[in-house]
């Protein structure tokens, strides 16, 4: 963006409808902040966003599909964690809705988390998710595994491949060794992202657990 451009206005703008889609679909309320000086020759009509009204900040829908694919497991032992054992497989059906929310969720608006059209003048194949939702949803195929007393000591991971609607991403992970400290054991988990692509993301995610 050169220096002085503007994002397009709030006010009923189409650039922005994949976002409020996003939000309704998920029940996702948004909070804007609207700058108080350069915009105010631009004032809020109030009125144009009826037709984006999302509803409820919370309601009694159920959760979308894709967070409920993966079944959470309750607790697993340390004691019973070897190297070379593999995490369960997860499947994350990548839509438009998954990708946008994760841009909302992380308050990255660039465009191409949420416009086909300026991704593909990018290069891109189409809209893709962005680092931040990648790195939850690694966290989160660690954590389902790992259980509620596991944490989340560091994630590295690398990008590859863009994860783009309609390629469901397909999570592995391998624990590639073993630390003992005092009441932790300390787990390296390699894992991988991928999708028909190839890889989209790769790395080591380091979780401990307390001794069983």
């Amino acid at each position: 963006m050169t220096s002085g451009a503007r994002l397009p206005t709030f006010n009923g703008d189409p650039h922005w409808n994949p976002i409020w889609n996003a939000a309704q679909e998920v029940d996702l309320p948004i909070s804007l902040h609207i700058d108080s000086g350069a915009l105010q020759d631009q004032p809020m009509n109030p009125a144009r966003f009826a037709a984006h009204d999302i509803g409820p900040t919370r309601s009694d829908h159920h959760r979308p599909e894709s967070a409920r694919s993966f079944e959470v497991t309750t607790k697993t032992s340390s004691a019973d964690i070897a190297v070379g054992d593999e995490l369960p497989r997860f499947d994350l059906p990548v839509t438009s809705t998954v990708i946008v929310a994760g841009a909302i969720a992380s308050r990255d608006f660039m465009p191409a988390h949420h416009d086909p059209e300026f991704a593909r003048r990018q290069g891109a194949p189409d809209m893709f998710m962005n680092i931040l939702t990648t790195n939850g949803y690694v966290a989160r195929f660690v954590t389902d595994w790992a259980g509620p007393e596991a944490m989340i000591r560091s994630i590295k991971i690398r990008l590859g491949g863009p994860a783009i609607p309609g390629q469901p991403l397909r999570f592995s992970g391998r624990i590639s060794a073993i630390a003992e400290e005092a009441d932790e054991r300390v787990f390296d988990v390699a894992v991988c992202a991928t999708n028909n692509l190839g890889d989209h993301a790769t790395g080591t995610v380091v979780v401990s657990l307390p001794r069983a």
